[in-house]
């Protein structure tokens, strides 16, 4: 993607976002479309702040891999808050593939763990 092409895509962009924040302003907007609004912001501003902040000491790697890590455990606790108030339920087709994700992951941070505690 050329130069051009993102800045021309940023600028959508920014015109979207700034539409998006006049609708939900309005009133009658439920919670939880602005906690999803939110998130996704915030989300969008924390990767744009993450790479704008990695240098070559730390690593852009290392960097980005702390932020997914803090992305994940934020989104597992509202994925959470939204099993125990109910809306999500177990009719929800992508359930399975989700819990195999976070089964394999899980296994991988375990030995993770496990290897750093027989160096210590």
């Amino acid at each position: 993607m050329s130069q051009s092409d993102l800045s021309q895509r940023v600028k959508q962009v920014k015109v979207v976002l700034e539409e998006l924040e006049r609708e939900v302003t309005g009133e009658g907007v439920p919670r939880e479309v602005l906690e999803d609004f939110k998130m996704a912001v915030d989300h969008i501003r924390l990767s744009t702040w993450t790479i704008l902040t990695a240098t070559r000491t730390t690593g852009y790697r290392t960097i980005v891999a702390q932020f997914r890590l803090n992305r994940v455990a934020e989104m597992c606790r509202h994925v959470r808050f939204d099993i125990q108030s109910g809306l999500i339920g177990s009719d929800f087709h992508d359930l399975e593939r989700v819990h195999a994700s976070l089964e394999e992951t899980l296994q991988h941070v375990a030995g993770l763990i496990k290897s750093g505690e027989r160096e210590l």
